[in-house]
């Protein structure tokens, strides 16, 4: 029983792992992706440090969709799906309507139609 102890011990420390390795490539601090998977902020470190024992799957969902992934992915001890930056905005923008309020999420709406509907025969100047 102890040898399956220190396996179970290990794959929960190298679940953390590759959480907190997801989270770093997409450039959100824990609190953010907390908020995007609508978990405290504790509950995300206790993962990330492998000191959160048998999460169970709706925890382990929340993460995985929190950035468009899935569970099988971060169950995965194979190679790791490729990281665009498509992902890493998509959490970021779920991270930060997660704290917006109604004012706020407003905004965010305008914007982003004004952004999306924007004529795309004429882009924007942009600074290089």
């Amino acid at each position: 029983m102890e040898h399956f102890d220190t396996r179970l011990g290990q794959f929960f420390l190298d679940l953390g792992r590759r959480i907190r390795m997801a989270r770093e490539r997409r450039g959100l601090t824990q609190a953010e992706a907390a908020s995007a998977a609508d978990l405290t902020p504790n509950v995300w470190s206790k993962l990330e440090n492998g000191r959160f024992v048998n999460p169970g799957l709706r925890t382990l969902a929340r993460v995985a969709w929190s950035w468009d992934g899935s569970v099988a992915d971060l169950l995965s001890e194979g190679p790791r799906p490729v990281d665009t930056p498509r992902l890493r905005h998509r959490a970021q923008l779920a991270a930060l309507v997660r704290r917006a309020n109604d004012d706020q999420l407003r905004l965010m709406v305008a914007l982003a139609r004004a952004v999306v509907t924007q004529d795309a025969a004429s882009p924007p100047d942009r600074e290089a």
